[in-house]
């Protein structure tokens, strides 16, 4: 799992305390981990520091929250799509649909071309020949 605190922003000066200060908070939750886990510990915070400075004012405003998602590694898709693509499967530390789908869906996998190692980087790229095996994949899954 991870907890990030991506942005901080607030005040003019450095000899200044601002009057207001936002911070941008990332949780991804593993599987099986409540998804309202830390919105729940950060509005507890907010609220014992408001108790403890009056005129403190807390506010925590979700974007987008997510139970953690897995496939188990033994589960047919996972199978089918390893013997299709010679590749062992891989977990993948960022958010996706998948936890949206597993809802309605007996069995859930992210798939794609390309190499997740340079994933969502200045060095992501697909080659033709990763993309041609993934619509091989993808025809044979189809198709059983």
């Amino acid at each position: 799992t991870t907890l990030n605190v991506g942005t901080i922003a607030g005040g003019t000066a450095k000899n200044i305390t601002p009057g207001r200060a936002e911070l941008l908070v990332e949780w991804r939750p593993v599987p099986k981990t409540l998804p309202d886990r830390v919105p729940t510990v950060i509005q507890s915070t907010l609220r014992e520091l408001e108790a403890q400075y009056p005129g403190l004012r807390g506010s925590l405003e979700i974007l987008r929250q997510e139970a953690g998602f897995e496939t188990a590694a033994d589960s047919p898709l996972v199978k089918l799509i390893e013997a299709g693509t010679g590749r062992a499967a891989t977990s993948i530390p960022f958010g996706s649909e998948a936890s949206a789908w597993s809802a309605v869906a007996e069995e859930v996998v992210v798939f794609g071309p390309g190499d997740m190692h340079t994933a969502h980087s200045d060095r992501e790229c697909v080659s033709l020949s990763d993309l041609a095996a993934a619509v091989k994949v993808m025809q044979t899954l189809m198709q059983n």
